[in-house]
């Protein structure tokens, strides 16, 4: 349902598995720096091809994590400004990427 949390049992959907990687990857935090979609996106990549999961693009993961910030649990715990988000780090703060090989 539009506004609620995804359950972790549905993380073979694109909508659960935003869901399932914030719960795993990211945290709040009270500092005052941003994290850009691309590096939460990159972070997102990489957790899914460890989890032999398919992961979406980046428009469609952007707008997942936007529906997401905005259920009651979250709600203005994660601010937006453009494409930089404030109250959310990765755990650890290291940004998982993929690399691409040289053919």
């Amino acid at each position: 349902r539009p506004g609620e949390l995804v359950p972790a049992a549905a993380s073979n959907s694109e909508q659960g598995r935003v869901v399932q990687w914030m719960a795993d990857r990211t945290e709040p935090t009270g500092d005052t720096s941003a994290i850009t979609i691309d590096d939460l996106h990159a972070d997102y990549e990489g957790w899914c091809f460890g989890k032999g999961l398919h992961a979406t693009a980046l428009d469609a993961f952007t707008s997942e994590f936007d529906r997401v910030r905005e259920v009651p649990q979250l709600a203005g715990q994660i601010r937006k400004f453009g494409s930089r988000y404030y109250g959310i780090g990765l755990v650890g703060r290291k940004i998982a990427r993929l690399t691409k090989r040289n053919a």
